[in-house]
C-alpha cells in the first residue's frame, strides 16, 4: 500500500503533539528558555532565544545554564521566560500575551486546573502569576474601567510583595504607575517611578523621567513637564533601542504638554514633522501614540477632520497597540457624531463592544 507524503506528514505532526504533552497537560519542553532583545548601539532591535537551564531570576535579570556555562540576561532585555515543565496553557498564554490578547490570556490561566498550581516551582508561579496581572492591568487598561483598575494594581502590588526578587518586578512597578495615572492618582506614583529610577539601566531611568513629566503634566507643572521630557530627549550616553523608544515617547509626552498650555499649532507642526521622519520599523506602540498625540492636537484646535485622519492611523494600522487602539476609537465615535455621520459612529461602537466588550464609549 503506497502512503502519501501528506499522510506521513500529518502522523509526524500527530506524534510530535503527543511528544510535546504530558497526559496531564504539562508542557514537556527540551529545556528552559529565555526569550531577550539584542538591539544595541545603533542598531535595529532583534531577539534571540537561550535554551538551557534557568538557574535564578532577581530583580537584576535571570541567569541562564547554556551548555554548562551560566549566562546572565538583564531584566529590561527579557521579552519572555519559559520553563520546561510548565502547563500547556501558560505556554499558550504568553504567546497570546505577545499580541496583547489579554482576556484570552486570563481565559487560558484560569482553565489550569488548581493541582497543577500547587505542583508548579516557584519560579514557573512567578512567571504565572505575573502574566495574570499583566493582562488584568493591560485589559482594565485598554478598557479604563475604574473597578477593574483597582483590582489589576492589587494584583500587581501583591505581585512586588510575594516575588520581589522577580526579574518582572521592573514590568510590575511600570504597570502600576501607568494605572496610578489611568486612576488620576498621580501622587501615589511617586513610590514606584524612584524604583524605576534606581534600576541600573539607561531605558528604565528614561521611563521614570517619562513617568515623572506625565505626573507633572497632570498636576498641571507645565515647566517642570517641559523640562523632564526635555532632559529624556536630549539623552546621548548611549542608542539602543530600547532608548530610542523613552525619547520617542518623550516626543509625544512633550507634545501634549503644549496641547494642555494651548499652543495647538506648535503641536501639530513638531508631530508631523516627528512622524514624517521616524522609520518604518518603530514599533506599533510608538507609532499609535504619536498619531493618538496629533489627534489630540487637532481636536484641541478645532480641526477635526485632520483629527479623524490621525486617529484612523492608528485604527487601521497600529490596532495592535490595545491602550492606544481603544483610545482612538473613542475619540473617533465622538468625531464621527460630531461630523454628523452616525454610520462610521455605529461602526466604531460595534469595534468598541465586540472586540472590547466597551458598552460605554465615552
Amino acid at each position: 500500500m503506497k502512503i502519501s507524503r501528506k499522510a506521513i506528514i500529518t502522523v509526524a505532526f500527530l506524534i510530535w503533539c503527543l511528544l510535546e504533552m504530558f497526559p496531564c497537560g504539562m508542557k514537556l519542553s527540551a529545556a528552559d528558555m529565555v526569550r531577550y532583545r539584542t538591539g544595541t548601539v545603533g542598531a535595529a532591535e532583534n531577539e534571540e532565544t537561550l535554551s538551557g537551564k534557568i538557574r535564578k531570576s532577581t530583580v537584576e535579570g535571570v541567569v541562564i545554564a547554556e551548555d554548562g556555562k551560566d549566562q546572565k540576561i538583564s531584566a529590561n532585555r527579557i521579552v519572555w521566560t519559559q520553563f520546561e515543565k510548565e502547563p500547556i496553557n501558560l505556554t499558550t498564554a504568553r504567546t497570546l500575551m505577545q499580541t496583547s490578547r489579554y482576556d484570552e490570556v486570563i481565559a487560558k490561566l484560569n482553565e489550569i486546573p488548581a493541582g497543577e498550581r500547587s505542583s508548579a516551582t516557584p519560579l514557573v508561579l512567578a512567571d504565572w502569576e505575573y502574566l495574570l496581572a499583566s493582562a488584568t492591568a493591560g485589559s482594565a487598561l485598554a478598557r479604563k474601567n475604574h473597578d477593574d483598575l483597582i483590582t489589576a494594581g492589587r494584583m500587581l502590588r501583591e505581585y512586588t510583595k510575594t516575588y520581589s526578587d522577580s526579574w518582572q518586578m521592573t514590568g510590575a512597578n511600570e504597570l502600576i504607575v501607568e494605572i496610578l495615572l489611568a486612576l488620576d492618582k498621580p501622587g501615589n506614583a511617586r513610590e514606584f517611578f524612584d524604583f524605576l529610577a534606581a534600576r541600573p539601566w539607561a531605558d528604565v531611568k528614561l521611563k521614570a523621567m517619562n513617568s515623572s513629566a506625565a505626573v507633572s503634566l497632570m498636576e498641571k507643572k507645565y515647566d517642570e513637564s517641559l523640562k523632564a521630557y526635555d532632559a529624556v530627549i536630549a539623552f546621548s550616553a548611549e542608542d539602543s533601542t530600547l532608548v530610542r523608544r523613552e525619547k520617542m515617547l518623550a516626543q509625544a509626552g512633550r507634545n501634549r504638554v503644549l496641547i494642555a498650555q494651548g499652543k495647538y499649532d506648535d503641536a501639530i507642526a513638531a508631530i508631523q514633522k516627528l512622524i514624517a521622519s521616524t522609520p518604518a520599523t518603530e514599533s506599533d506602540d510608538v507609532m499609535a501614540r504619536l498619531y493618538n498625540t496629533l489627534g489630540e492636537a487637532c481636536v484641541a484646535g478645532g480641526k477635526v477632520k485632520q483629527a479623524i485622519l490621525a486617529y484612523l492611523h492608528t485604527d487601521l494600522l497600529y490596532s495592535t497597540s490595545r491602550v492606544e487602539h481603544v483610545a482612538a476609537l473613542r475619540a473617533l465615535y465622538r468625531l464621527w457624531k460630531q461630523d454628523f455621520r452616525e454610520d462610521r459612529a455605529a461602526e466604531v461602537l460595534k469595534i468598541l463592544r465586540n472586540e472590547y466588550k466597551i458598552v460605554d464609549s465615552h
